[in-house]
């Protein structure tokens, strides 16, 4: 997860260097990475089941919101709830 954190991170940077701000994402918790989409909840948002978003990697990034709670979004992924 460090890693993914640290990768996240410098592309964030990249980013904001060019001077896309990306609100919010320096509070971002990464838990899945795939090609160039990174999946996160926020930090510090004070709910029990976070939502998820997906940010994605291109020209100009795109962050997507995914599911309004993390459960329901690994039911979707792997059919079970906790």
């Amino acid at each position: 997860m460090k890693y993914m954190q640290d990768w996240l991170a410098d592309w964030v940077s990249r980013y904001r260097a060019e001077g896309i701000p990306l609100l919010g994402m320096d509070n971002a918790i990464p838990f899945l990475q795939f090609q160039d989409t990174f999946l996160y909840v926020l930090a510090g948002t004070y709910r029990d089941d976070l939502p998820t978003y997906a940010f994605d990697i291109n020209d100009t990034p795109t962050i997507r919101p995914l599911h309004e709670r993390f459960s329901d979004f690994v039911f979707k992924q792997w059919g079970t709830k906790g």
